[in-house]
């Protein structure tokens, strides 16, 4: 992932329901990316699912449904290419991570999106 901005140019970058489109091993640079690209002191702004929430659902799901919406919100709505999730996150994770990606400021908390819980995470670049 290379975006086409130079160094310290945005002021803000929103990512809704993406980062978890990104393998596991992208997903590091993706962050490190957006992070270059960022002015210091800009933000970033992300929406992505709570992958335990998600597990959990489908756990608690009666069988009849638990192959229907429970699982897509476990490994994408796959109706059409990209639309598959290759990695998930737990608040600690996405936080670690966003740490190791250079952020500061990091504020997460959960919110209902897409008929699922989800994270809301808000830093910044140092």
């Amino acid at each position: 992932l290379q975006l086409v901005y130079p160094d310290n140019h945005v002021d803000e970058i929103k990512a809704s329901h993406l980062l978890e489109h990104f393998s596991f091993e992208e997903v590091l640079a993706a962050l490190h990316e957006w992070r270059r690209v960022l002015k210091p002191g800009g933000s970033l702004i992300l929406n992505v699912p709570d992958l335990a929430w998600c597990l959990l659902n489908w756990i608690a799901s009666p069988e009849d449904q638990k192959f229907g919406y429970p699982l897509k919100t476990i490994f994408g709505n796959q109706a059409n290419p990209g639309e598959y999730h290759k990695t998930g996150f737990t608040e600690d994770r996405l936080r670690y991570l966003l740490d190791q990606a250079g952020f500061t400021n990091i504020r997460i908390k959960t919110t209902w999106s897409h008929e699922q819980q989800c994270f809301i995470a808000e830093a910044q670049k140092k």
